[in-house]
């Protein structure tokens, strides 16, 4: 779990530019369709980014707090 001073579009900017760099194969799930690369899939006031590289999958949950904070809580699976 991590606390920005940047709001939550800010940080979804910054991991959909820095985790390809990185060699992750980013996934941004929009609601209703698996898999797709457009928007991210929004929970309540949250949004979910996943990510794959060599078999490691990582999802990120974007949020932003009273203050317009963003909130970054990461997820990750073999």
């Amino acid at each position: 779990y991590a606390f920005a001073p940047q709001g939550e579009a800010a940080l979804e900017a910054f991991y959909r530019r820095e985790l390809p760099r990185r060699g992750w194969r980013v996934e941004v799930p929009r609601e209703g369709s698996a898999g797709a690369l457009r928007r991210p899939a929004e929970l309540d006031d949250v949004r979910v980014i996943g990510a794959e590289r060599e078999g490691r999958s990582a999802f990120l949950v974007l949020g932003e707090d009273e203050e317009g904070h963003g909130t970054l809580t990461v997820l990750t699976a073999r």
